[in-house]
């Protein structure tokens, strides 16, 4: 699954809920598990892991090195959420190209201690974190779980099924209130942006 379809599948989550004034601002690994079921019955499995940054105003950088199976250098490539614009991203550093992948309001963060609110929703830990279990669901059925830290609103695990892909990306190593320029969080200068197949999403009520 595309980027692209991957970013407007699960969006709609993002601008759901109500929120807190303030993110925290985070630093962590990512890693990001696909595994992909092809035409003739075939899996096959990609694992990417990357840098995930997150500013106090809400957006999101991820920055992948990618690699051949002789961990000979391809590329560096990123997506980024920046909250200013409102605007999703993917960037190719060698190119210097970010594609436009979809405009979107202003995520804020998710209420803390959901169970006041929806007492439906599941617990359970993370790496010792105590976390909602939030369903992801897409056309009326439910398609994976978010794990979200009940403390700083950070999702730290997504495991989404699609048609012919699952997903499982898990946050590590993570670290809290460091401080960031906000310019990390902007297209970075000299990108030309591509906006030809971006997508717009509806408005989230404030």
């Amino acid at each position: 699954m595309s980027s692209r379809q991957w970013v407007a599948a699960v969006a709609s989550l993002l601008f759901t809920m109500c929120a807190h004034t303030q993110w925290t601002a985070v630093h962590a690994t990512e890693t990001r598990t696909e595994t992909i079921t092809t035409p003739a019955g075939l899996t096959q499995t990609n694992i990417t892991t990357s840098e995930y940054f997150r500013s106090n105003d809400g957006s999101v950088l991820t920055v992948s090195t990618v690699r051949a199976p002789n961990g000979m250098f391809l590329q560096k490539v990123g997506q980024l959420y920046d909250a200013e614009a409102p605007a999703q991203y993917n960037l190719d550093y060698k190119k210097k190209t970010a594609e436009l992948i979809v405009r979107m309001d202003q995520p804020r963060p998710f209420i803390t201690n959901r169970s006041q609110y929806n007492p439906g929703l599941q617990h359970a830990k993370y790496e010792g974190l105590d976390c909602v279990l939030v369903p992801v669901m897409l056309n009326g059925r439910r398609i994976g779980t978010y794990w979200i830290d009940d403390k700083d609103d950070l999702v730290v695990e997504k495991d989404v099924t699609f048609p012919n892909s699952h997903v499982i990306t898990k946050l590590s190593s993570i670290t809290r209130g460091e401080k960031y320029s906000q310019s990390m969080f902007r297209v970075p200068s000299g990108f030309v942006i591509d906006a030809s197949e971006a997508k717009t999403t509806p408005t989230s009520t404030r």
